[in-house]
């Protein structure tokens, strides 16, 4: 990686944990809701997911993969472009993961084990 990028880089990353609220987080972790609260949180983020936001993910992940393949013109665009990729990855698995978790606990489901065949 020429200097150049690393200084933009290490730049970027200053900015965006900057922009992150740690205090929101352990608020977050500390707040506990009642069975009926969350059920209601949990059924308003499934619509909100499933009729606007699982498209909106789908489409930047597409894009993200367009720009890997047609537009990166060294290794370091490729990586950061990864990086990016994992991102919305993650933050799809993760919608995908409460749904699932609501879904279960209203249907008295259980979560299958991790390499259990179904």
């Amino acid at each position: 990686m020429n200097p150049e990028t690393l200084r933009s880089s290490v730049l970027l990353l200053r900015k965006q944990l900057g922009s992150v609220d740690f205090q929101e987080i352990e608020r977050l972790k500390q707040t506990e809701l009642t069975d009926e609260e969350f059920q209601a949180r949990a059924s308003a983020a499934e619509a909100f997911y499933k009729h606007y936001f699982e498209k909106v993910l789908k489409l930047k992940i597409q894009e993200q993969l367009e720009k890997i393949g047609f537009e990166a013109t060294n290794n370091d665009q490729v990586v950061f472009g990864r990086g990016s990729l994992n991102g919305l990855i993650l933050v799809k698995g993760w919608f995908e993961d409460q749904m699932g978790i609501s879904k279960g606990e209203r249907q008295g489901e259980e979560k299958p084990e991790p390499g259990e065949t179904l």
